[in-house]
């Protein structure tokens, strides 16, 4: 039982490598919103935290600083055809045109567990505005899909000096109750996820800023 159960959790999470909702903000290192991003990513260091906020939901928080501007990271964010490139758990991306949401953000994924492996595809609606400089996507779930809910919200702020705050979370809610006894394992599945984006999404920025690929 806890193979399937793993696999059709990790199926979900998974394709939250690429759903994002980001803003971009202002500010400097020094003061206002700037600072507080700033420091929240410095104490980050690009590991993640969750937490069971009830109701079967799952919140993971992870953030870092990127030493590239933001507009570099922002731009990164926007480039749905170089995500296979950026983000480890993608083969595919592409933008499709659906009747009734518009432009649809279409991928092909991959999740492993344990020896276990596969692909799967994933579809998110998408929302953006250039001008506030926000993204924002949402999975197309089925209604009789494992996974009731499943978002992943970027933040990407001026830090000064020509960096970045990056705050990165993931909400997750099963449409099935996680017993207790899980709840652990799904925790380090996702803390694992968002630290993987943070660090793919880093080496990617870093890249097309001209710094070189790595992590943080």
């Amino acid at each position: 039982m806890i193979r399937p159960f793993l696999v059709a959790f990790v199926d979900c999470i998974s394709a939250a490598a690429a759903v994002e909702a980001v803003e971009v903000a202002g500010a400097g290192a020094s003061a206002g919103p700037g600072a507080a991003a700033w420091a929240r990513a410095r104490a980050a260091g690009g590991r993640a935290e969750v937490e069971a906020v009830g109701g079967g939901r799952f919140v993971a928080r992870g953030a870092l600083v990127v030493p590239a501007p933001a507009v570099a990271a922002f731009g990164t964010l926007q480039d749905y055809a170089a995500a296979a490139d950026i983000y480890r758990n993608i083969v595919e991306s592409r933008v499709e045109e659906r009747e009734g949401h518009g432009r649809v953000l279409v991928q092909r994924c991959l999740w492993r567990v344990l020896l276990f492996s596969g692909s799967f595809e994933a579809r998110f609606e998408v929302d953006e505005d250039p001008g506030a400089g926000e993204l924002s996507y949402r999975q197309l779930l089925d209604p009789k899909a494992f996974m009731r809910e499943l978002s992943v919200n970027w933040k990407v702020t001026p830090a000064g000096d020509g960096a970045c705050a990056v705050e990165h979370v993931m909400a997750v809610e099963p449409r099935v109750e996680i017993p207790q006894a899980f709840q652990g394992k799904i925790g380090g599945l996702l803390m694992r996820q968002v630290e993987g984006i943070l660090e793919d999404f880093s080496a990617g920025v870093l890249e097309r800023a001209g710094g070189g690929g790595g992590a943080l």
